[in-house]
């Protein structure tokens, strides 16, 4: 049976190769649109921009004076572009750590159910923004390792969205070539990698409180010592600038001195803003 099996996918991996080679199947095509929307990539093509940001309870709006799905910066965000083609989400689980994150991706990318997992309302998303980590500082001391389980999260989630996407195609199942989904249809994307979605993480906030502030502060570091590295070897579309929350001032948390106010969520999604006008610019660098 395992034989049978093998055979087949080595006999799928020809069929892709083939239309690939004459050019009627494209996996992870060149570039094939240059849309814009309110001044964003449409990096999927799909006529909208959609953002979604990933975490904990910074993102889900805990803190804030409106108690409501409207709650935290990622609504704020959207506003203030002023285009209905352009949505910004959050997918915000209070408490939520990288170490859950971690499992529950991997389990979604094992099993194939994104669409009926929590994660669903990133389907169709152009960029996947990670705020998440500060509540790993409870349970895991070593930085480096909090963050390469992010790293590998994130691409289990990419590879879970374009497996969803690949379900419109003819195979419902893309094949597996190294770390990417190649999909047995034509990839309409605007990079030249074909990505049909973006990832990246934000600094986080630094808590005002000794132990959880020093240890958010030495994850950022890590965080900032990575992009650089890799921004050595040029820009990339899987190297994003991390979005600067690092800068949210302290005088704008809640007494708990770990969560925004009001205010701080709106000087969030100020931020939010501005570095969706950075990453355009920093995209055009792209080669």
């Amino acid at each position: 049976m395992k034989k049978t099996i093998s055979n087949s996918r080595y006999l799928l991996l020809f069929v892709a190769a083939f239309f690939m080679a004459i050019g009627e199947v494209r996996a992870l095509s060149p570039v094939s649109c240059d849309t814009k929307i309110g001044g964003i990539r449409d990096i999927n093509c799909d006529g909208k921009i959609k953002i979604a940001f990933v975490g904990d309870s910074y993102v889900a709006g805990v803190g804030d004076s409106i108690s409501s799905s409207l709650s935290g910066y990622a609504y704020r965000c959207q506003r203030s572009f002023r285009n209905r083609r352009i949505q910004v989400i959050k997918v915000g689980i209070p408490g939520y750590t990288v170490e859950k994150l971690y499992q529950d991706v991997m389990e979604i990318n094992a099993r194939g159910i994104l669409a009926r997992s929590n994660f669903r309302g990133l389907i169709g998303s152009d960029y996947v923004i990670f705020d998440i980590g500060r509540n790993d500082f409870w349970s895991e001391p070593r930085h480096g390792v909090i963050y390469s389980k992010l790293q590998r999260a994130k691409a289990a989630l990419r590879s879970a969205m374009v497996k969803e996407y690949c379900k419109t195609g003819t195979i419902s199942d893309p094949l597996i070539v190294g770390d990417n989904p190649v999909c047995l249809k034509p990839v309409t994307s605007i990079t030249p990698e074909g990505r049909i979605v973006l990832m990246g993480e934000s600094y986080l906030a630094p808590p005002n409180r000794t132990d959880q502030g020093n240890w958010v502060r030495q994850f950022n570091r890590i965080v900032a010592g990575m992009y650089e590295r890799k921004l050595l070897r040029g820009a990339s579309v899987d190297n994003l600038p991390p979005f600067p929350f690092i800068n949210l001032s302290k005088r704008l948390l809640n007494d708990d001195q770990l969560h925004p106010s009001a205010s701080g969520y709106s000087q969030l999604a100020t931020m939010c803003y501005s570095h969706m006008g950075y990453i355009e610019r920093y995209l055009s660098r792209v080669r």
